[in-house]
């Protein structure tokens, strides 16, 4: 594969694991609004649902639609993603609670969702694609 044919298809990958990052968002979100106001469950309840049922299609979606990385092992794909995910869960924490205190007059939320960014750019995807859903 030539330096411009791999190069495009690293984009082309990357662009579909944002799609599956986003669709996994959607659907977190959408199931615990579902099971808040129209099944009333409890909300550590309704979160746990949401969050099981986006990370499965997550790493699914990661796996065939992504990375295209059916020819992996199933079992060692999944103990790695969710290893890499701990990890990412972590990294944001430390680094959110790292910059807490200078964010000033900055919003939460945006300070939240660049951290989030910036951690899935240089850590997580990096990750999913050497390690994780490589063939």
């Amino acid at each position: 594969m030539t330096s411009r044919a791999s190069r495009d298809e690293g984009l082309r990958r990357f662009g579909r694991a944002l799609l599956v990052g986003g669709s996994a968002n959607l659907l977190d979100i959408g199931l615990l609004a579902a099971c808040l106001r129209w099944l009333l469950l409890p909300a550590t309840s309704a979160r746990l649902i949401a969050l099981a049922c986006s990370g499965a299609l997550q790493f699914f979606a990661n796996r065939s639609f992504a990375f295209r990385a059916q020819a992996g092992s199933l079992p060692r794909q999944a103990a790695l993603s969710l290893g890499v995910e701990a990890a990412s869960l972590l990294l944001n924490w430390w680094v959110f609670r790292s910059l807490v205190p200078l964010a000033g007059p900055l919003p939460l939320e945006l300070l939240g969702f660049a951290i989030s960014c910036t951690v899935f750019v240089s850590f997580t995807y990096p990750l999913r694609r050497s390690v994780v859903f490589k063939v």
